[in-house]
């Protein structure tokens, strides 16, 4: 009976740790993989731009992993959100409508915009560690 118990705390244990480290850093539990919404959450916060990220140059600018142009509203996500999703930061809305580099941990990846603007704004932005809230 004493070895049951002591595998459930055991247990208990690791998950109460695992759901505060996701809580912290922004990776939400929830049934079948989907992102929580209307959850607040701390996640790092980068930006990307041009001359970093666009992979495929098109007419217009750079194709997002949604198939979109890039533009101010757009945010590189976590790969296990769906494409889509709407989060603020800083009280303005954003679309996840691309990826980041799968060797990166979680995070919110914000366009920063075209040409070398948008790359020093990017550079200079470095990484935050910012409230966001998924809608």
């Amino acid at each position: 009976m004493n070895k049951l118990i002591t595998l459930n705390l055991t247990l208990l244990s690791i998950l109460l740790s695992l759901l505060v480290s996701n809580l912290m850093w922004g990776t939400k539990i929830s049934v079948a993989g989907l992102v929580e919404r209307q959850a607040s959450v701390l996640m790092p916060i980068t930006n990307y731009s041009e001359y970093d990220s666009c992979h495929y140059p098109v007419k217009g600018g750079c194709l997002t992993a949604s198939g979109t142009i890039a533009s101010e509203t757009t945010i590189a996500c976590p790969r296990h959100w769906p494409l889509g999703t709407k989060v603020l930061i800083e009280d303005k809305e954003y679309t996840c409508e691309d990826r980041y580099n799968s060797n990166l941990s979680d995070r919110i990846d914000v366009w920063a915009g075209y040409g070398v603007d948008g790359y020093e704004k990017a550079k200079n932005f470095g990484i935050k560690n910012m409230i966001i809230v998924i809608k």
